[in-house]
C-alpha cells in the first residue's frame, strides 16, 4: 500500500502540469507501477502498508527520539506510514532526527519512504512547537479570500516538509452543522456546505 500510495503520489505530481507533453503515458506507466507493486505483496505486506500506527509515548514518557524497540518494530514490519502528535515535538532539531530516523529504520529493501504524518491544520489544531502560527478555516472563510487559504496551506506545507513531514491531515472539510458536536467549530470553513 505505502508503494502503492508513494506510485501514486507521484502520478498525481506529473500529472498536474496541465497540457505537459506526455501525460497520459506517464499516467498509464504509474497505474502499471502501482498495479505491479501490488501484485508482488502478499497478504502480510498488503495489511502492514494499510497500517499508520502513533507512537505518541513508549514507557510513560513522550515518543522524541528513536530507540531500540521502536527501531527494531519499524524494521521488522513494513507498515504504509506513522502518525505524529504533539507528544512527539519539542523543537524543530528534535523532530528532524525523530522523522529521519524513523525513516532510516523503515526503509527495507523497496527503498520507499514511510509516510510521515500529522493533523497541522491551523488555528487551534497545531502539533508543531515552533513555526507560523496559522489562522484556522473559519477566520481564513471570513476574509472571504481564496488566496489566503492557499498561503496558509503553502505556508504549512513548507514547514512540515523542512521537518521530514510528508502527509497533512488537513484542511478539515467537515461542516459545521450539529450544535451539540463542539469538535469542529472553527475547525470548519462554515456551516454552509457551500
Amino acid at each position: 500500500m505505502k508503494k502503492l500510495v508513494s506510485a501514486l503520489t507521484a502520478a498525481s505530481l506529473v500529472l498536474g502540469c496541465v497540457g505537459c507533453g506526455s501525460t497520459i503515458t506517464a499516467k498509464e506507466n504509474y497505474k502499471q507501477k502501482a498495479k505491479d507493486l501490488v501484485a508482488t505483496m502478499d497478504l502480510n505486506a498488503k495489511v502492514e502498508q494499510m497500517l499508520m500506527p502513533a507512537i505518541r509515548q513508549w514507557n510513560g514518557s513522550n515518543f522524541l527520539e528513536m530507540n531500540e524497540e521502536v527501531k527494531g518494530m519499524l524494521e521488522k514490519y513494513n507498515f504504509g506510514g506513522v502518525i505524529l502528535f504533539a507528544e512527539n515535538f519539542s523543537d524543530n532539531e528534535q523532530v528532524i532526527n525523530l522523522t529521519q530516523s524513523m525513516q532510516k529504520a523503515s526503509i527495507g529493501e523497496d527503498e520507499i519512504p514511510l509516510l510521515v504524518s500529522v493533523d497541522q491544520e491551523g488555528g487551534y489544531i497545531t502539533r508543531l512547537t515552533n513555526g507560523t502560527s496559522t489562522v484556522g478555516n473559519m477566520a481564513i472563510a471570513a476574509s472571504q479570500n481564496k488566496d489566503n487559504a492557499k498561503e496558509c496551506a503553502a505556508i504549512i506545507s513548507q514547514e512540515l516538509e523542512a521537518l521530514g513531514l510528508n502527509v497533512d491531515f488537513a484542511p478539515s472539510v467537515d461542516v459545521n452543522s450539529n450544535p451539540s458536536n463542539p469538535i469542529i467549530g472553527v475547525r470548519s470553513f462554515s456551516d454552509d456546505p457551500d
